[in-house]
């Protein structure tokens, strides 16, 4: 796939208008357009509203899609957040029972795996174990952010759009990338300060600990700098897979540069976000006994894809709270992309 213009976002031409993902907006004078803002084709777009309209009004397209306006490369959190938790309970059938089905299948194969390691004694085969449960996982969660992603896009999704243009293998292997990244900068750091002790407190280990009494300060003050290591490190390598997954990147290591820049654009907030964020979800986890999981867990892969589309410079909804003037009417609509 070559590389699209303007890192795949849409501009207003008739030859890329069958490739583009987005729907096109057409050219013209805001100041001009006194019936419509935003006015897009015959089917699968919307127009908004006139100038005194509140709400952008729908037309008669598809009814999953939905107004989008510009970003431009900065990301507002509490603008993530207060989209991503009524879209979730509005899609509650992809994302909360969704969540259910998911912890269902994880125990279901659980049972088994338990069982193998409990005949296997533990040490290699615990590492063994382990492994196939996260390449489990990596797949799982590839599905859920390719509907999260779809999800910005459209008013209401399906299971359907979990499995729809996935670039699978491309986005498992950045995946592990990403993985093997943040393993090679806090696994390492760990092992250089607490030795192999430091890694089988992180999970890294084969070798298991047997007596906690045994374990060194120099490996938790190995383990704790690795953590502290791995929370600075994060929002540089928030986004590659998603990057991979919507095909803004057309390779990997493009996925990677697209990741950094838009985590150094947005550092601090990411920075802000991962650390309350991880705070606020664990406790209230535990405070529920799990229950809140499916809740919580789908709405933080819904504000991560919101956020990567805001970081990256791509559409996002309209909010009438932040994107309309009374006097001038919707604002930063999204004609050619980026602003």
């Amino acid at each position: 796939m070559s590389n699209p213009p303007n890192n795949g976002y849409p501009y207003n031409s008739d030859d890329d208008a069958e490739s583009n993902q987005y729907p096109q907006y057409p050219q013209q004078d805001p100041q001009q357009d006194q019936g419509h803002w935003a006015r897009y084709g015959e089917s699968d777009y919307y127009s908004y509203g006139g100038y005194g309209s509140a709400d952008p009004q729908f037309g008669q397209g598809n009814q999953h899609m939905q107004p989008m306006v510009n970003t431009n490369g900065k990301i507002d959190v509490f603008r993530s957040v207060s989209w991503a938790f009524p879209t979730m309970f509005s899609n509650a059938v992809v994302w909360i029972l969704g969540a259910l089905l998911t912890g269902v299948v994880i125990f279901i194969l659980a049972v088994p795996m338990g069982m193998a390691l409990a005949a296997g004694g533990g040490g290699q085969s615990s590492f063994f174990m382990d492994a196939l449960a996260a390449i489990v996982g990596v797949f799982l969660s590839l599905f859920l952010l390719r509907g999260a992603i779809w999800q910005v896009d459209k008013r209401k999704i399906t299971y359907r759009d979990l499995i729809t243009e996935v670039n699978m293998w491309p986005a498992f292997a950045t995946s592990l990338l990403v993985s093997l990244a943040m393993l090679v900068v806090s696994g390492g750091l760990a092992l250089l300060i607490g030795g192999d002790q430091a890694l089988a407190l992180m999970g890294y280990s084969s070798t298991p600990i047997t007596d906690p009494a045994d374990i060194s300060g120099r490996a938790i003050l190995g383990v704790f700098l690795a953590s502290i290591v791995a929370v600075l490190v994060r929002p540089l390598l928030a986004f590659p897979v998603h990057f991979i997954v919507e095909r803004r990147a057309t390779s990997i290591g493009q996925a990677f540069v697209l990741s950094y820049e838009a985590g150094k654009r947005n550092y601090l907030r990411l920075l802000g976000y991962n650390i309350v964020a991880g705070v606020l979800a664990m406790m209230i986890i535990v405070v529920t006994f799990g229950l809140a999981a499916l809740i919580v867990l789908p709405a933080l892969i819904l504000i991560d894809a919101h956020m990567y589309r805001q970081a990256a410079g791509g559409p996002v909804p309209y909010d009438q709270s932040r994107d309309f003037d009374q006097n001038q009417g919707p604002q930063n609509q999204n004609y050619n992309g980026f602003l």
